[in-house]
């Protein structure tokens, strides 16, 4: 096992583990119906990645790779290593039995950087207002874009256990200039109550097309991340935080964008986000229009089962992790104390008599 930090803030660090396994004799074999986790312990927080599933083999020196990203929190300017780090193996299939186990290890230190290597865009100074005020950056375009795809990337979150911060993140798309510039597109994220999570506004041609509160996660291992904000013709698609919203209008089918907008913000006297600012943002123009023809993935009657049990998808009874890899974060599915929604959706090309069947099924275990 072998591990790296990036990405040093003044509160944490980024850590990436890489575990390699192998057997040592080519005639050595750990056959099926054999399945492998692979544990880290750092910062005070085990972190688990499946190493083999019960359904395939490992089979002579042939190196089996994987990887655990972990961010590590509370740190201070002069810590230089990260110390406690164990390391185990452990079964995940019901044979029993020691073959491929390896009991809690302990492992040695990883050193850091002792100074910040991260920087973004950001207010200073949020001055002083009886509602939401904060500052703001806009960028105007050459020429004004018809179908397009800005993409930007930012940083969002509470600091640690801070959950009464307030503050909100905003993308204003407009069409025009000056007094004349209205809103083609547009995206807010605020946080206006305690706790972790924040709410989600959608804006299509001046108008709200979606508003729903304490849909997105805040908390310091959040996945707000990069978004995606595309428009083709009469339809804007929004990309943020690992869901996918689709609108159409008429009417701005022939419209441009000619500025963006960013803003930062907090409410009133409020503590403001600990986080809240912009890495990076580009705006492609899509000259001429593309059709994609994504093939279906899947045929009729076929079954599909994720099981976050064992970190494993499968299709028509074989194992087929390439349809997990696809950033929906569900080896991390968990369910916590108190009331849980869990939700299930499907394309919205889907024709009608096309549905899929969908089941879920899980256990209520409180620790």
């Amino acid at each position: 096992m072998t591990a790296k930090t990036s990405n040093r803030t003044n509160t944490g660090v980024k850590v990436v583990i890489t575990i390699k396994s192998a057997l040592v004799r080519e005639t050595a074999y750990i056959g099926n119906g054999y399945g492998l986790k692979g544990s880290v312990y750092i910062g005070g927080k085990w972190y688990s990645v499946t190493l083999k599933t019960s359904s395939n083999y490992w089979r002579g020196t042939t190196v089996h790779t994987a990887t655990i990203n972990a961010t590590v929190l509370g740190l201070t300017s002069s810590t230089t290593q990260l110390t406690g780090i164990k390391f185990k193996v452990e079964r995940t299939d019901s044979n029993g039995g020691k073959t491929g186990v390896i009991n809690t290890t302990n492992c040695s230190n990883i050193s850091i950087a002792t100074t910040a290597t991260e920087y973004y865009l950001s207010c200073s100074n949020y001055s002083s207002g009886n509602n939401w005020h904060g500052a703001s950056i806009t960028r105007n375009l050459t020429e004004g874009a018809t179908d397009f795809t800005l993409t930007y990337s930012q940083k969002m979150m509470i600091g640690n256990n801070a959950t009464s911060e307030i503050g909100a993140f905003q993308v204003i798309l407009t069409n025009g200039t000056g007094a004349n510039r209205k809103i083609l597109a547009g995206l807010n994220i605020y946080k206006s109550t305690t706790g972790t999570k924040a709410g989600l506004g959608l804006y299509l041609n001046g108008k709200a097309v979606f508003n729903t509160g304490g849909l997105i996660d805040l908390s310091t291992e959040n996945k707000l991340n990069t978004t995606t904000i595309t428009k083709n013709g009469n339809t804007v698609t929004f990309n943020v935080a690992g869901m996918t919203k689709q609108f159409t209008d008429d009417d701005i089918t022939d419209l441009s964008v000619n500025e963006v907008t960013f803003t930062f913000t907090k409410y009133k006297d409020k503590t403001p986000l600990t986080f809240n600012g912009l890495y990076s943002a580009k705006l492609v123009k899509n000259n001429v229009k593309v059709y994609n023809d994504i093939p279906n993935k899947f045929s009729a009657n076929d079954i599909l089962m994720a099981d976050c049990r064992n970190a494993e998808i499968t299709l028509n009874g074989v194992s087929t992790p390439a349809l997990g890899a696809v950033g929906n974060d569900w080896e991390e599915f968990y369910l916590t104390p108190g009331l849980n929604q869990i939700g299930v959706a499907y394309s919205n090309w889907v024709v009608g008599g096309y549905e899929p069947t969908m089941k879920v099924r899980y256990r209520e275990v409180f620790l």
